[in-house]
Formats: C-alpha cells, structure tokens, sequence
C-alpha cells in the first residue's frame, strides 16, 4: 500500500505555473535539480552535480497557477 508522503508536493506542482524542486545528498555527494512548468505539462531535464557542502536539504520553490482558483 502507498502512503501519503509527497502529495503535498505533488498537488503544488500539479497547481504551478512552475515548481523547481532540488535536493542535496551528503552521503552520495550530489545535488538533484529538476523544474516542471504548465502544470506538471512541461519537464525540464535534470541537473545533477557534485554537493561541495555538508548539508542535506530539499528546496522547494513553485509560482501558484492562480488560475485555477479563479484568482488571476
């Protein structure tokens, strides 16, 4: 059975104009990056490079298709 970890994420990307998410890994030393654009219609490749730093993070940023709340 699924869980409901990552539908969060998933509903804001379905909603954006744009979702960029990038996560960074100590363990494997990288750094993901992909962005999605027209509401999940549009998948930008992703970038993976070396993670120079000791942290381990997951940024997420989006810009809301107000449209679809019958805002803009």
């Amino acid at each position: 059975t699924g869980g409901r970890n990552g539908y969060g994420a998933k509903l804001a990307n379905i909603f954006s104009k744009k979702f960029t998410i990038e996560t960074a890994d100590t363990k494997n030393k990288k750094i993901f990056k992909q962005t999605f654009k027209n509401n999940m219609m549009t998948r930008e490749d992703p970038i993976i490079k070396d993670n120079p730093t000791n942290l381990d993070y997951t940024k997420i940023t989006f810009e809301p298709d107000l449209s679809k709340f019958s805002m803009g």
